[in-house]
Order: C-alpha cells, then sequence, then structure tokens
C-alpha cells in the first residue's frame, strides 16, 4: 500500500529509514545485492551449461571410438 510516510521499515522491522539519504542509501544497496543475485544466477547456469557441454563431449567421443572399433574396414 502506498502511503507518503517518512518513517519506514524496509524489508525488516529493524531497517527504518527517516531521511532522504537513508531512502537513497537503501535503494542503492537494494540495486546491488539485485545485481549480485542476478550474477550468481547467470554464473551458476553457466557453470551447468559448460559441465554439461564438457559431459556431452566425452560421450560422443567415446561413441566414435566405440564405432571406429566395431565397424568393419572398407575394401
Amino acid at each position: 500500500m502506498f502511503h507518503l510516510g517518512h518513517c519506514e521499515a524496509i524489508l525488516f522491522q529493524s531497517w527504518t529509514v527517516k531521511e532522504v539519504g537513508g531512502f537513497v542509501g537503501a535503494a542503492i544497496l537494494i540495486f546491488v545485492v539485485a545485481v549480485l543475485y542476478e550474477g550468481l544466477k547467470y554464473l551458476r547456469e553457466k557453470l551447468y551449461y559448460d559441465a554439461h557441454q564438457m559431459e556431452f563431449a566425452q560421450d560422443k567421443e567415446g561413441s566414435t571410438q566405440n564405432l571406429r572399433n566395431t565397424s568393419k574396414p572398407i575394401r
């Protein structure tokens, strides 16, 4: 709900701000935390993707090697 008070709790009751500088600082802090959170999500997805790409490449090499060993020479 919106209102125009000037003593507000941000996220937690213990985190209250009473001045404009406090609101600006809180907004900057929340922005930085959000950027870090999104960066961690990106890093997690990249590591997951890289791990599966490496796994796929190993499987592909193994399958190719198995095909080479089982195929008959062409005459």
